[in-house]
């Protein structure tokens, strides 16, 4: 059984089958999650569509290989198209940013966030 209980790998759907949703979020990385999750409570029927499925599989990622004809772009390996996306780059973990980073972000002079 899969740890997500309503998680239904879209190539086990059966063909012209029609998926029933008020909002569809397209995208199941950082973003698409967190809003799947903020809207879950809502008594919405909510999709959150991912290309691939709950691992990585080198034949899905395949899907993402692009011919870059600008400006040169290394595309490899920058995106992931499973569940979590990017974010299982970095093991989907984040950590509290200090005072001081939160500070500079928001425009303060010094990290401190006093005025010079």
């Amino acid at each position: 059984m899969s740890r997500f209980p309503s998680f239904r790998d879209a190539r086990t759907v059966a063909t012209g089958s029609t998926i029933d949703a008020e909002i569809c979020i397209i995208g199941g990385g950082a973003a698409g999650i967190a809003l799947a999750r903020a809207l879950a409570g809502t008594g919405r029927r909510i999709a959150l569509l991912e290309t691939g499925g709950l691992n990585y599989e080198a034949d899905v990622h395949a899907l993402g290989t692009i011919e870059n004809v600008g400006r040169p772009y290394h595309t490899e390996g920058c995106r992931l198209r499973y569940l979590g996306g990017t974010t299982n780059h970095w093991a989907a973990t984040a950590c509290r940013c200090s005072r001081a980073i939160s500070n500079i972000a928001r425009g303060s002079r010094t990290a401190a966030g006093r005025s010079t």
